[in-house]
């Protein structure tokens, strides 16, 4: 079970993180798009920002909405992404959201997860194979390994998912197309084409939508030029962050498979 998230810890560090990249009404407009709730007024004495008060504001109405901490979280995150923080800032906020999880990753529910999944059982008792290399690679600190082989697995994931579906796929807005105007083959497309063609056919949420799109961007460090110019070295909590992302998508597609075949 997950423990309690310092939301007054994070409001301020939101508050600060932000500085003067948006102003008072684009945080408005992003807060109520992405948080989705009443916004009440704190006392504190110490914010003297009118941006920071206004983050701070928010952040603290979200921790007495009536959600449950997972959904908390979800907006707390959908929220932190509109906001478009440098990877600096929006690592630490992460950190701020995942500190107090279990310092271990569970694996077997994920697996059990994946086995439900309608596809080919050569590809399942592949990607479960990946996964344990994943273990093993967080076991032994190689974090920039595993993260490579979860985009991986959400890769292979969504392939497979758009075979089973090809049709929805296929009439997707967002299914690439070739420079005459058709769909390409699905073995052309890339990450990003599936998760997109994914949400655009609902198969994932829009915040699995946003943090897959994170999670491509980590696994792209596969190619140094592309590390060193982001500037990221991935620590455990990187890989924490990724790993919730697998773990949603999974989840997402398991239910779209198994309640809409």
């Amino acid at each position: 079970m997950m423990n309690r998230i310092n939301f007054e810890l994070l409001a301020v560090k939101l508050g600060d993180a932000i500085k003067y990249s948006k102003s008072v009404n684009e945080i408005e407009r992003i807060a109520r798009a992405t948080l989705r709730i009443g916004k009440r007024h704190f006392e504190n004495d110490y914010i003297t920002s009118v941006r920071a008060k206004t983050i701070y504001d928010w952040i603290k109405s979200l921790e007495l909405a009536s959600l449950t901490q997972e959904e908390k979280i979800k907006r707390c995150i959908s929220f932190i992404e509109a906001l478009e923080l440098d990877e600096k800032n929006k690592k630490e906020m992460y950190k701020l959201l995942c500190h107090d999880r279990a310092k271990t990753i569970s694996f077997g529910d994920l697996v059990q997860n994946l086995r439900k999944l309608p596809i080919e059982p050569l590809l399942i008792e592949n990607l479960e194979k990946r996964l344990f290399e994943v273990e093993k690679c967080i076991e032994n600190k190689a974090f920039l390994a595993a993260i490579t082989l979860m985009g991986s697995i959400l890769e292979g994931l969504l392939l497979a998912v758009v075979a089973l579906k090809p049709k929805e796929a296929n009439l997707s807005k967002s299914a690439p197309k070739n420079k005459n105007g058709k769909v390409k083959k699905f073995h052309e497309w890339t990450l990003t084409d599936l998760i997109s063609v994914a949400h655009d056919c609902r198969w994932i949420d829009a915040d699995v939508k946003d943090f897959s799109d994170q999670l491509r961007d980590y696994r792209n460090m596969i190619h140094p030029y592309h590390q060193i110019r982001k500037g990221i070295y991935p620590d455990f909590d990187t890989v924490k962050i990724c790993w919730e992302v697998l773990k949603a998508a999974i989840n997402d597609l398991t239910y779209t498979c198994t309640n809409n075949p």
